[in-house]
């Protein structure tokens, strides 16, 4: 099946290793990382396929219906549509198991981080601990020259390596890349960065992947249903009901446990008000949710720690911030404070959570991410 002539898809996606080389694709069973392997396929390269054994979806079981978990990321379902894809593309495959790294890596901080009234973003140590760090170990194992994923993402340069954001804004993946070490982009490339998700699916059907037709995977890939009741069966903190008061302190309701409860939730309150009221604050300490209107989730400045530097900040500061993946990016000015890094928005930002990650931005380059760690008053 290999022509060794590049499709024009991977002629503008960015940096690939040296023709002929030998890639680890990372293969979930989805049409994007399935047709990243047959453009390098048919480019030339050498590939393997690698797909992470993350969760055990019956480890997992309490209310979830075992037929709709069988559909999910890391099933046998997953990984009967991996070899189907691997047999019509000719390719060599290894599943790994690496559900003991996963679990300490994303789940234990996620259900920790719901427990102390945050919100994390498990995808994110995802890429950088597991995708871009066992996987690429088992790069190294098989002696590839590079790593590659179905991310809408683009690596630029060679000498000094940079991430872009995809050429398709509305699938644009670059913000769950934030915290990537600049040793792992040194090593990554991403066929898709430079088409559209329709263009993908074009690709599917003509090179006649059996994954042609599948539907997206769900947002968090070991959450099955609501992530309430994950957290739930998984017994961590923040379970305990508690007051529920308003800005002024005044107690207005009950909740059921801060790990129920995200910045900006509307819903489920419980609250009978002449208007509506939003979570604006959770304190972990006191075991309170606080609600209020919704102009109080709008805020200026936020702090952000562990900043993880793919590029350097331009001198003067400014920059563009996106603090959740589905939120736009917003002009903001950094500077440095203690160990962190304070950001100032040109324009209020909604809801901003502590737990999130937060990524920076000079036009489409990724300069880097960190955590948010608090919201300046």
């Amino acid at each position: 099946m290999a022509s060794a002539t590049l499709h024009p898809a991977l002629a503008r996606c960015g940096w690939l290793p040296p023709p002929g080389s030998r890639v680890l694709v990372a293969l979930s069973g989805g049409v994007d990382s399935a047709v990243a392997a047959a453009l390098l396929t048919t480019a030339g390269y050498e590939v393997i396929a690698a797909t992470m054994k993350t969760w055990d979806e019956y480890r997992d079981r309490g209310e979830v219906d075992p037929r709709r978990a069988e559909r999910g990321c890391c099933s046998m379902a997953a990984v009967a549509d991996c070899l189907a894809i691997c047999d019509v593309l000719h390719l060599p495959y290894h599943l790994l198991d690496l559900q003991e790294p996963f679990r300490a890596a994303v789940v234990t901080p996620f259900i920790a981080a719901y427990g102390a009234g945050r919100t994390p973003s498990p995808c994110v140590p995802c890429n950088a601990e597991l995708k871009f760090g066992r996987l690429l170990e088992e790069a190294d194992r098989l002696a590839c020259a590079a790593i590659a994923t179905g991310h809408y993402a683009r690596r630029v340069g060679d000498a000094e390596p940079a991430l872009w954001r995809g050429v398709d804004a509305s699938r644009d993946q670059a913000y769950y890349l934030a915290t990537l070490r600049p040793a792992a982009l040194a090593r990554a490339c991403f066929p898709l960065g430079a088409i559209t998700k329709a263009a993908t699916r074009a690709l599917a059907r003509e090179l006649k992947l059996p994954v042609a037709e599948k539907g997206e995977s769900r947002e968090i890939c070991f959450v099955h249903d609501d992530y309430r009741h994950f957290l739930a069966r998984a017994g961590g903190p923040g379970g305990e009901p508690g007051l529920m008061v308003d800005t002024t302190g005044r107690v207005v309701g009950r909740h059921t446990g801060i790990r129920d409860y995200t910045l900006g939730q509307r819903r489920h309150l419980g609250i009978a008000a002449a208007a509506p009221y939003y979570v604006v604050a959770l304190r972990p300490a006191t075991n309170e949710v606080v609600v209020g209107p919704a102009a109080c989730l709008d805020h200026r400045k936020i702090e952000v720690e562990a900043m993880n530097w793919l590029a350097p900040l331009p001198a003067n500061g400014h920059c563009t911030a996106q603090i959740r993946a589905t939120a736009p990016a917003t002009a903001a000015t950094c500077e440095a404070h203690g160990d962190r890094l304070r950001l100032t928005f040109a324009t209020p930002v909604r809801a901003p959570a502590p737990g999130q990650t937060v990524a920076l931005f000079t036009g489409d380059r990724l300069l880097g991410g960190g955590t948010l760690a608090r919201v300046v008053e």
